[in-house]
């Protein structure tokens, strides 16, 4: 199926011209390669490539596709096998996935010689490249909608449906009302890709469509709501900091009467006793307080706050705490917060910052949360701050330092009520409630770092570990 996108003009340059690995006498020839006649999405390259032997090769074909020139900057890595017969020429139809994004897309084609088609490939094995650029531009009729960047919960939209702009914009768009037709026309797209992408955010339960018409069922926090909530967590936050650091005077009085009481372990640095934790501040209240704790009770109640439940860093499906924000970064929070409950004990990772996730090829046909397999947290964060804890020792403490901070979450839910009243039908979403308690997690744990009440350990990337002892 072909998209037309006339509005959506690309440019194709070769940069350069392809590189034979045996370049006087190449054993495999590749011919001219015809760009896909699907723009976006799923399509094929169209080449021919000859061998020059007289024995079998096993090929595979790569197509490496990445963006830059705008706030996202999806990357696509297709591999496609092949047998190449002994001096015989061959059209190979490699598959190529283009992501739905504006600016310079740089497509690299590569062709790698293996022994088996599942081999890694190896820069020893590759007989052939070729760089392309392509620029998709932004159709006029959008313009208006890319003068604020659309923003997502913590690590949804780096990998996924969400990595590209025109996911958001459609969003957004039939957030206002737009029919399928009508977001096809201002985005100067196919109505049948437009459909597609509909499909697949319908069977992620982020929409809905009778006919033409959609029903977004994820929040969409337009600027005006998102000023407001700022503003009324910059309040909060000024609120609870100022009662955290007065609680946080009493920890260490508190904490030695544990250790008298036989309680807690007096070893501030004793990795395995269960209360190294608590002589560290920033993340006592980060990961522990601040979302362990009060951010569960502001968030989903007496359930457990498990926001990535069911799912993986590279295919982010995180139903009911999914929205979308206008405005850019300063309008969301920026703390990373994931956990589950185990047969071993309550697992949970914390990050004062969003950490960099690697996600290896393959990534998009895995749908569990597994460590080291087909995604990676950045380099460096993977030694991450571990701590384990005992909660006959951390329960006491957390009672202690969230002591008077029922009224100030009291009043934040209610003129949170009100502001989603204002802005939308229906009741406060957990959505809703996610987003807005990032922007006063964040700026209250800001606070205590710049008054020096809380002192980062390392990069302030912690894990946490439940242990019974």
């Amino acid at each position: 199926m072909q998209f037309k996108m006339s509005g959506l003009v690309f440019v194709l340059v070769i940069l350069s011209t392809a590189i034979n690995a045996s370049a006087e006498d190449p054993e495999v020839i590749v011919g001219e390669i015809g760009f896909p006649k699907r723009v976006w999405g799923t399509g094929t390259l169209e080449f021919d490539v000859t061998n020059r032997t007289d024995w079998l090769k096993f090929l595979v074909v790569e197509t490496d596709v990445t963006f830059e020139g705008s706030y996202v900057n999806p990357h696509r890595v297709t591999r496609t096998p092949f047998v190449l017969e002994p001096s015989a020429k061959t059209r190979f139809e490699p598959r190529i996935v283009i992501p739905s994004n504006y600016g310079l897309m740089k497509l690299w084609v590569r062709l790698y010689d293996v022994v088996d088609t599942l081999d890694v490939l190896a820069a020893g094995t590759k007989l052939f490249e070729q760089p392309f650029n392509i620029r998709f531009h932004v159709p006029e009729a959008v313009i208006p909608y890319f003068q604020e960047r659309i923003t997502l919960p913590p690590l949804v939209g780096h990998y996924g449906l969400f990595d590209n702009e025109f996911t958001r914009l459609l969003l957004v768009l039939a957030n206002e009302g737009k029919t399928v037709p009508q977001i096809a026309a201002m985005c100067e797209t196919d109505t049948a890709f437009v459909a597609e992408c509909v499909l697949g955010l319908a069977a992620a339960r982020f929409v809905s469509r009778s006919g033409d018409s959609l029903k977004v069922l994820t929040p969409v926090i337009t600027k005006a709501e998102a000023v407001e909530g700022r503003e009324l967590a910059d309040r909060i936050a000024d609120r609870l900091a100022r009662k955290l650091a007065e609680n946080l005077g009493r920890r260490r009085p508190f904490l030695d009467s544990l250790i008298s009481a036989g309680v807690a372990s007096g070893d501030s640095t004793g990795f395995n006793t269960g209360a190294r934790v608590l002589f560290q501040p920033h993340p006592l209240v980060g990961g522990m307080l601040l979302w362990q704790v009060l951010g569960q009770k502001f968030i989903t109640g007496s359930r457990s706050l498990e926001i990535f439940y069911g799912t993986d860093f590279c295919n982010p499906r995180i139903g009911p705490f999914m929205y979308l924000v206008l405005g850019g970064d300063y309008f969301n929070g920026h703390h990373f917060y994931w956990a589950q409950a185990k047969a071993s004990g309550y697992e949970s990772r914390f990050g004062d910052s969003i950490p960099p996730i690697t996600c290896w090829p393959g990534y998009e046909k895995k749908l569990t949360l597994y460590e080291n397999t087909d995604w990676s947290f950045g380099q460096g964060l993977d030694a991450r701050e571990t701590f384990l804890y005992d909660t006959a020792m951390v329960i006491p403490m957390m009672r202690m330092l969230d002591q008077d901070t029922e009224s100030i979450l009291s009043d934040a839910l209610e003129e949170l009520r009100h502001l989603n009243k204002k802005c939308r039908e229906g009741d406060l979403s957990v959505a809703v409630r996610y987003w807005f308690w990032n922007l006063v997690a964040s700026g209250t744990l800001d606070r205590l770092v710049k008054n020096g009440v809380a002192y980062r350990v390392r990069r302030g990337q912690y894990q946490y570990q439940e242990i019974r002892l």
